[in-house]
């Protein structure tokens, strides 16, 4: 009953400290309470939103929501980890419009740590998608120099932000993956050190 009544909920947070806790769990308490808090409680904003900021030209505003996400990262107060939420995949993909996206903000704020950021990840995404699903071993050759090329394309972006913020956690976990995409050891491992 208590579950039925939480799915009715709209709001993803209330929703998910609405439900009960499964029969016979061994959580400990505020456990239940405290994972949802940290999946709900800052939704990172998504491609649309951040194209509606930059189109509106509000790129302060945009900046200021990326501060804010990067101080929670290392907040003891108000933990989160949506600084990663905002410079994800599914937000950066490889589209057309992320491209138009993020090379609208890097035109605008070229000295900006996310915008950098951004570009790198958008970069980082199209490289995958170059690359393909399968097994490198059933990649076209083409595939793969295409996503080395774009790879290529994304590490001075990520480095240019690290060499603004050193603390932009997302730079670092990107740059690990294009070092094991790519084979590319030399940037896991500093990226990783």
């Amino acid at each position: 009953i208590q579950a039925r009544a939480a799915e009715r909920i709209a709001d993803p947070l209330q929703r998910c400290l609405a439900f009960p806790d499964i029969p016979g769990n061994h959580w400990p308490a505020g456990h239940a309470a405290a994972h949802c808090r940290y999946h709900f409680a800052h939704k990172p904003p998504s491609l649309a939103e951040i194209a509606a900021m930059l189109d509106a030209g509000d790129v302060a505003k945009l900046e200021a929501l990326a501060d804010a996400s990067q101080q929670r990262h290392f907040s003891e107060q108000d933990f989160g980890e949506d600084i990663h939420g905002i410079f994800d995949r599914a937000v950066f993909d490889a589209s057309p419009e992320s491209d138009r996206v993020t090379a609208k903000w890097l035109e605008r704020m070229p000295g900006s740590a996310y915008a950098n950021l951004a570009r790198g990840q958008f970069l980082a995404s199209s490289a995958w998608d170059a690359r393909g699903g399968k097994y490198a071993s059933e990649t076209p050759r083409a595939s793969l120099r295409r996503m080395s090329e774009l790879a290529g394309e994304a590490i001075p972006y990520l480095e240019k932000a690290l060499k603004i913020n050193p603390r932009l956690m997302p730079a670092y976990t990107i740059l690990i993956n294009i070092g094991m995409m790519d084979s590319r050891e030399d940037v896991e491992n500093d990226a990783f050190e």
